[in-house]
């Protein structure tokens, strides 16, 4: 069987959109707020609350900022492989592939510019977060979804 070839224009332009849509959130919170400000937005349920991040997500790993940007661009090769190797009709493949990328190289550009990443989302039970925290988030759920979903059943064995 021929496998047909994937474009990676959707890929490219997903991604550029979603890493804009990040960095742009980020630039308004920092140029309307200052760190540790909060703004209530749903009383006792979402703030907006900038700080600044030199962990991972969710503010884990604090302190290994410097060493989490190559990680980053590893990830972001990683999210490209996964997109171009899949099956053309597995939109939830390239989704996660689309994500990780996104979430990825959203707050690299973070690391590299101001060595921190800018958190402004703040839901009370979680730490503060943002948009490329959220992309990567959604990636690993689905990825998850796809690695414990069953296996289709062949013509062979829908007879038995």
């Amino acid at each position: 069987m021929v496998k047909s070839r994937i474009s990676i224009a959707p890929f490219l332009l997903w991604s550029s959109g979603l890493i804009a849509l990040d960095q742009l959130t980020k630039a308004i919170a920092r140029a309307n707020m200052a760190e540790g400000e909060f703004i209530t937005v749903i009383p006792r349920i979402l703030d907006f609350t900038l700080v600044y991040n030199q962990g991972i997500a969710f503010g884990l790993l604090q302190g290994l900022g410097t060493w989490l940007a190559p990680v980053a661009i590893v990830m972001s090769i990683f999210a490209y492989w996964l997109y171009v190797r899949r099956e053309p009709n597995d939109r939830l493949q390239a989704l996660v592939g689309i994500l990780i990328a996104s979430g990825a190289i959203g707050n690299v550009i973070d690391r590299i510019a101001m060595q921190r990443v800018t958190d402004f989302l703040n839901i009370k039970i979680i730490p503060v977060f943002n948009f490329a925290d959220i992309y990567i988030t959604i990636a690993f759920v689905v990825m998850a979804i796809l690695i414990l979903r069953p296996e289709p059943k062949t013509a062979a064995e829908s007879n038995d």
